[in-house]
């Protein structure tokens, strides 16, 4: 994990182009990532497929409803000045 968010970091670090906060939240999430990955091969050797199923549909659930809740609410992002979108 510890070379993987350095190495990662620095390439984040290098591309100026990006703001900071993103750059930020982008390093953030990858090492988030790390430990999930190790997570789904421990779970896929105990071989229990439906259980494991059972839990990322629910969490794809919530964040869709999350999603959902946010976007009726009228929560919108932030306009960038460069971006079209």
């Amino acid at each position: 994990m510890v070379p993987g968010g350095i190495g990662y970091g620095y390439m984040l670090y290098t591309i100026p182009s990006i703001p900071i906060i993103d750059r930020v939240l982008d390093w953030l999430l990858f090492i988030e990532l790390i430990p999930v990955w190790l997570q789904m091969a421990y779970m896929t050797a105990i071989k229990d497929y439906r259980r494991i199923l059972l839990v990322f549909a629910t969490g794809v659930a919530a964040a869709l409803l999350l999603g959902t809740v946010l976007v009726v609410s009228g929560f919108r992002r932030r306009r960038r000045c460069c971006w079209p979108w």
